[in-house]
């Protein structure tokens, strides 16, 4: 496969939008096209030429390149593989950034065309806000950024897919989905678990003159930032997740129990 020279991104929130930022950065000669619902995101993509066309719709974006990558929430993801599976043409690459890889990967398995490669992706890297505007060039530098291909997949467009995100200072590393799931599940998932509960139990036992809430320092703040995070986004990943999870709470349950 040749190298990569034309990439579609579906999605130009934090991780589209920083994703674009950052293939610019370091790949000038890039040829990027974006569709996303929000049109103010793609025009000021456009303006701050982090992408060369803004598209009215999938087909007019997916339309001609390499490879494309699925910057949508997890939860749509399988609806994309539904709209694209006519528009996609031959060996095009398709990756996604879901947080979790098993649910995605039985989909693209199950939808999307036999004549694509399709490569699960997660890079482990983010912050707790969203939305093109909180997009940075610099997100992926020192980060992993897991790889999750089909059995099948030949090596060609795995290769290209390396090449692409060790470009943004990334560092790709290849793993089985179950696998995926299983340990982002216990360092990404289960965190953000712990972090709400903790923030919910101490305002529960908060007393009128909400000392507890006005004397927390830095270490109070480092542990909860995360819970501040889009609720309905962490509350579908915890849900795709749910087997890995639940049995990860339940060990977190019976450490806490330890201090009886």
């Amino acid at each position: 496969m040749s190298r990569i020279k034309s990439i579609a991104m579906i999605g130009l929130g934090l991780i589209g939008g920083s994703l674009a930022k950052a293939l610019k950065r370091t790949n000038s000669d890039l040829y990027i096209k974006a569709y996303d619902k929000d049109r103010e995101a793609l025009l000021c993509a456009v303006d701050d030429k982090v992408i060369d066309r803004a598209c009215i719709d999938m087909k007019e974006a997916t339309a001609g390149v390499q490879l494309i990558f699925i910057c949508t929430p997890i939860d749509s993801i399988s609806i994309l593989f539904n709209e694209l599976k006519d528009l996609l043409e031959p060996e095009t690459i398709v990756t996604d950034v879901g947080s979790t890889k098993k649910a995605v990967m039985k989909s693209a398995r199950e939808l999307l065309p036999d004549d694509i490669f399709f490569i699960g992706g997660h890079p482990m890297a983010g912050t707790e806000h969203s939305g093109y505007g909180y997009s940075e060039a610099h997100l992926f530098e020192n980060a992993f950024y897991i790889l999750t291909p089909m059995r099948d997949t030949s090596i060609e467009p795995v290769q290209s897919m390396v090449g692409i995100i060790s470009s943004v200072g990334a560092f790709p590393l290849i793993m089985d989905a179950d696998v995926h799931d299983e340990v982002v599940g216990a360092v990404s998932h289960l965190p953000h678990v712990v972090a709400s509960a903790l923030v919910n139990a101490v305002a529960e036992i908060d007393d009128p003159s909400r000392f507890k809430e006005r004397l927390a320092a830095g270490g109070f703040r480092d542990i909860t930032r995360i819970a501040s995070s889009n609720p309905k986004m962490w509350t579908t990943i915890s849900l795709m997740n749910r087997q890995k999870l639940l049995k990860l709470t339940k060990a977190m349950i019976e450490q806490l129990q330890s201090f009886y």
